[in-house]
């Protein structure tokens, strides 16, 4: 029985014998008028001067400051407790001594891991604000009283022994709470200048992002123009180079055959001459009596000799000089206008190449600087045909909304869809992958969009998504006809094309120049589109897409072998 009620005590005793305020045995308890018990120095620290009197657990407001009578039942009970064992933080060697973990500022006690519990619960940090020991050997460890004041001048907290003995020639030492309390303010409204002014350059950035966006559309609306302009130049140019050399060779052929007909001319001449020659040396030698009767023959001769050739002697103009004195001059007035004109750039221009480079607008860091794009080939469609490859439409990739030819070339839209085997490589869209690809060399084919009112044309990458449309990654290229008009599409960025919709497009692909040109091509004559510079590392297959709502229309692969077919 005595083992159980001194368990029982044990039991009861943190509980009962704590004060409230300081989770700790009572140390001069006293008891208010409401009936509740305090430490006598943690009542009165709650009792600021000036403040209300209450109690801190009922809230009872007293007129006037208690009488604060200790309450000798508890303290005599306490010290029958601590006589028998020391278990208070007060008393507890653990807590005074080096098993000390944490200071607790309202309280000024330093606790070791059995009594530090007890000053945790404290969301308010108002009664107990627990910090970290400032070293493992701190030099007030074993003095009576823990950490209670900061001295200013020599950046320590020192306890009430060490302030009388050591620092009473500094200036005034606040507590450590009130200095804690006081830093913490200021600690804390420099966490929300800090916050704010982080908030200011963040948006600050987004700005001069959202700005540099801007400013990049509109450099590549600009580059736009200036390409078409250049390349509206360029044509002009090669134009009037071509009628200048054509003048020229019509000016050839024509001399060409003025001097044949007066060649034939001179050797009809020579043949008679040579006829008469002979004539007159048969005379000459057998019928001498025929020459004796000729008096007239040196007259009628001389003059049949000497009217001839003096004719055809006469110089004659093959050129017309003053036709090609004008078109030298054109050429050279053209010259003289397009020199006349200063370079926008006084340094030395960069390679003769038309620079095109994909619109991007970085969010960390400004992207990669792209190799210039080379200028697109001028070939005449003939001459592509050199590099032409034999396509097909893949029955594997073709979409349930499409319907294939019996020879795989045409695809067209249905109005229900197709029962076509499942498989990985199945568009879900109204898209299409040609069974070839290519990776390392010059190829080229020709789509008929005749019967197509809204389609794209292009090529993609094979890691390409069955979900994805083309020209909406980075893994595709294609013009695409909407009723918007003609587009260019990569990476989702959009460049309008101010031509009218095409009936026959050509694709160039150059895998060794990584260069992609679309073509529109007119009779034997063909439009460049555009170009892209390409960033791969796997095959490029042939793709075309179609718009699925429009049932009955079509696109087909031209057959290249044969030049008599029409589209």
């Amino acid at each position: 029985m005595e083992e159980q009620e001194e368990c029982r005590v044990l039991r009861l005793q943190p509980k009962d014998l704590s004060c409230i305020i300081c989770f700790s045995h009572y140390n001069c308890p006293c008891t208010l008028p409401c009936g509740h018990t305090f430490c006598r120095q943690c009542i009165l620290k709650c009792w600021d001067p000036g403040s209300r009197y209450n109690c801190p657990i009922c809230q009872v407001t007293f007129a006037s400051k208690p009488q604060l009578n200790k309450n000798t039942v508890l303290a005599s009970l306490l010290d029958s407790l601590h006589s028998q064992t020391p278990t208070s933080h007060q008393n507890c060697p653990s807590c005074t001594g080096t098993g000390a973990l944490q200071l607790c500022l309202p309280c000024s006690a330093p606790l070791c891991s059995e009594h530090l519990p007890l000053h945790l619960h404290d969301p308010t940090r108002r009664r107990h604000l627990l910090v970290t020991l400032p070293t493992a050997t701190w030099p007030c460890r074993d003095h009576p009283q823990a950490f209670q004041f900061y001295c200013v001048s020599h950046c320590a907290p020192v306890c009430p022994d060490c302030k009388l003995q050591y620092h009473s020639q500094c200036e005034a030492l606040p507590t450590l709470l009130e200095r804690y309390r006081r830093m913490e303010e200021t600690t804390e409204k420099m966490i929300r200048d800090f916050s704010r002014d982080i908030a200011s350059m963040e948006e600050l950035a987004s700005s001069r992002q959202n700005a540099y966006r801007e400013t990049q559309i509109l450099s590549c609306d600009i580059k736009d123009n200036l390409t078409r302009d250049f390349q509206e130049m360029r044509d002009y140019l090669e134009r009037q180079e071509r009628a200048a050399f054509w003048r020229i060779r019509q000016e050839q052929d024509a001399a060409h055959r003025k001097m044949l007909d007066s060649v034939a001319h001179i050797t009809e001449e020579i043949q008679k001459l040579r006829e008469k020659k002979v004539h007159l040396e048969e005379k000459l030698h057998s019928d001498w009596l025929e020459l004796l009767k000729s008096d007239n023959v040196q007259g009628n001769m001389s003059k049949s000799v000497t009217h001839h050739p003096c004719s055809l002697r006469e110089p004659q103009c093959l050129f017309d000089e003053n036709r090609i004195v004008d078109t030298t001059q054109v050429i050279s007035e053209m010259k003289l206008s397009l020199l006349a004109h200063q370079l926008l750039e006084q340094a030395p221009c960069p390679p003769k190449k038309v620079t095109e480079e994909p619109f991007g607008v970085p969010s960390e860091a400004p992207a990669e600087v792209q190799p210039p794009m080379p200028s697109p080939p001028a070939i005449a469609p003939r001459k592509l045909l050199q590099w032409a490859h034999e396509v097909s439409f893949d029955p594997q990739t073709v979409s349930s909304r499409l319907s294939l030819s019996s020879d795989n070339k045409t695809v067209t839209v249905m109005e229900t869809n197709k029962q076509y085997p499942n498989g990985p490589k199945r568009f879900r869209n109204s898209q299409v992958l040609c069974a070839q690809s290519f990776s390392s060399e010059c190829c080229y084919w020709e789509i008929c969009a005749r019967e197509g009112t809204s389609w794209g044309i292009g090529v993609a990458c094979a890691e390409i998504e069955t979900s994805e449309r083309l020209g909406r990654n980075h893994l595709s290229w294609c013009v695409e006809q909407t009723k918007e008009g003609l587009s260019a599409w990569h990476k989702s960025q959009r460049i309008r094309l101010s031509v009218d919709k095409p009936e026959l497009v050509g694709v160039f692909l150059d895998c060794g120049e990584k260069l992609l040109s679309f073509y529109s091509i007119i009779g034997n004559s063909e439009v460049l589109l555009h170009s892209y510079r390409l960033d791969f590392s796997s095959c490029l297959f042939p793709a075309v897409w179609l718009y699925g709502l429009i049932p009955g229309t079509s696109l087909s692969i031209r057959d290249l072998k044969s030049q008599e077919s029409d589209c």
